[in-house]
Order: structure tokens, then sequence, then C-alpha cells
């Protein structure tokens, strides 16, 4: 019985613990965005334009900053997820490379949202490809 009344005082300790928020308050939001990394990415999520006062141009300059340079990565990003392909399949014995292949089906296309991704918010532009995809 003793055993027991410990181990639910350990369990109430560790649950009152982890229910604590992190670094950052409420949510944990500093030092990680939302799928970002950290970083200048952090810009884009507006409580931290809030937080830091960007003026609206700011804003704008900011977003404008980061299309381009998504737009200049992700040609680069294809080609080095071809070359990673390429290579993964190399590993790989002939019957192994059938049976994957099989179990991929065909390729196709995601459909295009109605704002211009394919695969949800965040997805490419239309028109930027890395829409279909098979080893």
């Amino acid at each position: 019985m003793k055993k027991l009344m410990v181990m639910f005082a350990v369990l109430a300790l560790v649950t009152t613990a982890m229910a604590q928020p992190g670094p950052g308050g409420a949510g944990g939001r500093r030092g990680m965005g939302f799928g970002m990394g950290g970083g200048f990415g952090l810009l884009m999520m507006p409580e931290v334009q809030k937080e830091i006062n960007l003026t609206e141009q700011q804003r704008q300059q900011i977003q404008q900053l980061m299309a381009e340079q998504r737009e200049q990565m992700m040609p680069l990003m294809q080609q080095m997820r071809q070359q990673m392909d390429k290579e993964l399949l190399a590993v790989l014995t002939e019957p192994q490379q059938e049976q994957w292949k099989k179990m991929q089906g065909k390729p196709f296309q995601f459909p295009r949202g109605p704002f211009g991704g394919g695969r949800g918010f965040g997805g490419p532009p239309a028109g930027a490809g890395g829409g279909s995809r098979q080893l």
C-alpha cells in the first residue's frame, strides 16, 4: 500500500511538472516557429511582428524577401531531392527496386487548391513544380 501511495505521489509531481509552460510562456513559441526552425522565419509570425512593433511597410518587405528566397530555394531543393532519390534507389537490389516501384504506384499530381498551393497551407505556389514525385 505504501509503494502505491509513493507511485501516485511521483505520478502527480511528474504530471504537474509536465503541465507547466516551458520557455517563452504558454505555448512555448520562443525560439521555434511553426515549421520555421527559429531564426528570421519567426518574423512571419503575427505575434512576433506585433511584439517588435513592425510597421506595415516592414511586414511587406519581409514577406517579399521571404517569397523571393523561397522561389530561389525551390529548384535547389527539388534537385537535392532528385539526387537523394537516385542515391537511395542505388542502395536497393534490383528486386527491391521493383518492389519499391510497385509499392509507390503511379506518379500523381497534387491537386491545386483555390489559393495556388497544392499541398495545403504553405505548399508550393502554382507552377512551381514539385507536384509529382516518384523514384
